[in-house]
C-alpha cells in the first residue's frame, strides 16, 4: 500500500513523544502507535462506501 505522510518539524516531533510518553506513564496507554515516529497520514481514495 502507498501512502503519502508529513513527518513533523524537531519541535513538534519531540512535543509529541512527550505526549506519548505522558500517556503511557499516566493512563498505561502503549502499544497503540504502531509507527515509529509521529507524523500526519493522508488517504486518497476514487471512492468510498
Amino acid at each position: 500500500m502507498h501512502g503519502t505522510v508529513s513527518i513533523l518539524d524537531d519541535e513538534h516531533y519531540a512535543l509529541i513523544m512527550d505526549l506519548w510518553a505522558e500517556l503511557e506513564v499516566k493512563f498505561g496507554v502503549k502499544g497503540l502507535y504502531k509507527t515509529p515516529f509521529p507524523h500526519f497520514s493522508y488517504h486518497v481514495a476514487s471512492q468510498y462506501k
